[in-house]
């Protein structure tokens, strides 16, 4: 809530809705952010204040925020793609929808994300989604494709665990941890 209070104070939200009017931008909004793309987020509870707050009226969706905390990790599959994700939730809100909106990102209990028929505005409660290449892939390409640019449709698999390796290395390499480990007293 005061992120979205934020962002409205700034003109953010005119701008965001300027854009996208104009067919400039995509929306995406993850967790907090999906439920900002809705109509409203009310707080019966009292947990961030018990003010609520009009959303930015770019999906048809109440959020009602809740004591009890969804924390858990989730498998789902994405809808507009049919690819598999993967990731975790955390929140205190549960989004309605309130109108026409396309399910985009499904568990195997309940829609958790939501689009509009363009799929140019997006949102889900999925955090961790673009972590799988295959999904990631498939997003970017929508995006290019969107820019009038062509598909790339190879697939980087990205290990991270290599990576760090690598990096770790280089630090070690160029880093005088001797130095380090002495001005932190170890």
């Amino acid at each position: 809530v005061s992120d979205l209070r934020f962002l409205m104070d700034q003109g953010l939200d005119s701008a965001i809705k300027d854009s996208l009017a104009k067919g400039k931008t995509r929306v995406l909004g993850i967790c907090g952010g999906y439920q900002m793309l809705g109509s409203q987020i009310l707080d019966p509870h009292h947990i961030e204040g018990g003010a609520g707050i009009r959303g930015l009226g770019l999906l048809p969706l109440n959020t009602s925020l809740h004591p009890d905390k969804t924390l858990r990790q989730s498998t789902a599959l994405d809808l507009m793609w049919q690819s598999s994700l993967r990731g975790y939730e955390i929140r205190h809100g549960r989004t309605e929808l309130m109108g026409h909106a396309k399910p985009w990102v499904r568990t195997e209990k309940e829609v958790i994300g939501h689009m509009d028929q363009q799929g140019r505005i997006m949102g889900s409660y999925l955090h961790g989604l673009f972590d799988l290449d295959v999904f990631r892939r498939r997003f970017l390409d929508h995006l290019r494709q969107a820019k009038g640019l062509q598909a790339l449709a190879t697939v980087t698999v990205f290990d991270l665990e290599p990576a760090l390796d690598r990096l770790a290395e280089a630090v070690r390499n160029s880093v005088d941890m001797d130095f380090v480990h002495k001005s932190l007293g170890l």
